[in-house]
């Protein structure tokens, strides 16, 4: 048995990075015999992910490295880090063991997008020197679009050697045809659009560097020259956030809602029930959203930038928009509203496309084949699947 360990941020899971790794280590130990993958939390805090790794044979928990380490290394043949979070990052010197580092975003290209100072200056930053240092300390770095690889070569040049690009996957398309889904889609449709309000959504993270305050203004002249329409903030969001997309919409609270986060099959129902999915962030390496949106046959809005440039825009699946401009997404809004039916017939295009393209299933065997390299020198591993055995060879 082959025994691999994952680094998340946060359980339960936070962010795109978080649900991108809980989905490939959840697929693999159901379809894949001979690989067990566990995980813990990268942060320093106690967490339920924590308790399967560290309870001691009382069942006390122990955070303190030293337990870590033994755990580890008598435990684990990969550690499979999807964040720069403290554990594996302080210990992996002295584990010996293969580390694989996933760079979901390159934190340099985030702080380029907030401030002004040199590139020099922004390598000093305490975020940036820890993914560095994991970058360093890694057998191999993956990155999920040629956006991110191409900026490791611009700005680490001494680390491009090790990328290899694995594209983010999605299992959303099995809700496609969910008849539980539909039904859903349509009573959401039946509650927020009693008048034939046009629904818009933005899915995300609710902060300032996702483009949602330009969003709100935008949004709010739109309904100020008479459109029907309503906005609807999906995702997690911090307070100032909140107060701040309030402030700019005061007196327009019919037109808006923040629903916070949504499981799954909740998403995917709010996905069929929109008219359009708008994502007017300022970066960003894939857009995860990107592709949940086109499985389920929405029109998708979304920055022409990094890499939903690469993936999205340029591959003809999307409508592109200029990101910190209200006029842009005021525009690409309007575009969508007016021509509805031609752009719902290029999601449903672009839906078979994500199938084909980004289906867990056709993503997965590229991640079980980099185990089994590191592992085994391209030797067979004794790793078998259940299902999906004629896409390994």
């Amino acid at each position: 048995m082959t025994r691999i360990l994952f680094e998340e941020w946060y359980n339960p899971p936070f962010g795109g990075a978080d649900e991108m790794a809980e989905e490939i280590r959840k697929y693999i130990n159901k379809v894949y015999d001979g690989i067990s993958i566990d995980k813990i939390a990268g942060s320093n805090s106690v967490t339920e992910s924590d308790k399967a790794i560290y309870t001691t044979k009382k069942g006390d928990i122990n955070l303190d490295l030293d337990t870590v380490y033994y755990t580890i290394r008598d435990n684990y043949d990969i550690i499979h880090a999807h964040c720069t979070g403290d554990k594996i990052s302080n210990l992996n010197n002295k584990l010996n063991k293969p580390l694989v580092y996933t760079a979901h975003s390159l934190v340099i290209r985030e702080l380029e997008t907030i401030s002004k100072a040199p590139i020099s200056d922004l390598k000093k930053h305490p975020a940036a020197k820890k993914q560095e240092k994991m970058m360093k300390q890694s057998e191999v770095i993956t990155t999920p679009s040629n956006y991110i690889a191409n900026l490791i070569k611009t700005y680490y040049p001494e680390y491009y050697n090790k990328v290899k690009v694995i594209p983010n996957s999605t299992s959303f398309i099995k809700y496609k045809k969910n008849k539980h889904i539909e039904s859903r889609s349509k009573q959401i449709r039946k509650k927020y659009s009693p008048n034939g309000e046009k629904l818009i959504a933005y899915v995300g993270r609710i902060t300032k560097d996702k483009g949602v305050y330009e969003l709100a203004d935008a949004f709010k002249e739109l309904v100020e020259s008479g459109e029907n329409i309503k906005l609807y903030y999906i995702g997690p969001y911090y307070e100032d956030s909140m107060k701040e997309i309030n402030r700019r919409l005061r007196g327009y609270e019919y037109h808006y809602m923040f629903t916070g986060q949504l499981g799954k099959e909740e998403l995917a129902a709010w996905y069929k029930a929109v008219d359009s999915v708008i994502i007017p962030t300022h970066h960003e390496s894939f857009s995860i959203v990107g592709l949940e949106t086109l499985s389920m046959e929405t029109p998708l809005i979304i920055s022409d930038i990094d890499g939903p440039k690469e993936i999205l825009i340029d591959e003809g699946l999307a409508v592109g928009i200029t990101p910190k401009d209200t006029k842009a997404i005021k525009n690409g809004i309007k575009y969508v509203i007016d021509n509805y039916n031609y752009e719902k017939k290029r999601a449903q295009i672009a839906s078979k496309y994500i199938k084909d393209h980004y289906s867990i299933d056709k993503i997965v065997p590229e991640w079980v084949n980099l185990y089994k390299d590191i592992l085994f020198q391209n030797k067979y591993s004794g790793v078998s699947v259940k299902k999906f055995s004629n896409i390994i060879t």
